[in-house]
């Protein structure tokens, strides 16, 4: 979930000076499916944020982008 705390400070700190750059996650396949299959992890993605995180989900291993999950 450090993640999740990193997301929000960069946000923050973006928002602060004013650049509207979009900020994703990049987290490896395996991650993301360990945390979504946690109720904690699907709680503050889906209950505790104020807008969704955009996702990166990647496999390490072929180098390849698996899955874009884009701000909604």
């Amino acid at each position: 979930m450090l993640l999740l705390g990193q997301y929000v400070v960069y946000r923050a700190a973006l928002d602060y000076i004013g650049d509207t750059t979009p900020l994703y996650v990049a987290i490896s396949e395996a991650d993301y499916e360990i945390m979504i299959e946690q109720a904690l992890g699907q709680a503050v993605i889906r209950e505790r944020l104020t807008e969704p995180i955009p996702f990166l989900v990647f496999n390490p291993i072929a180098e390849e982008i698996v899955k874009w999950i884009p701000p909604l």
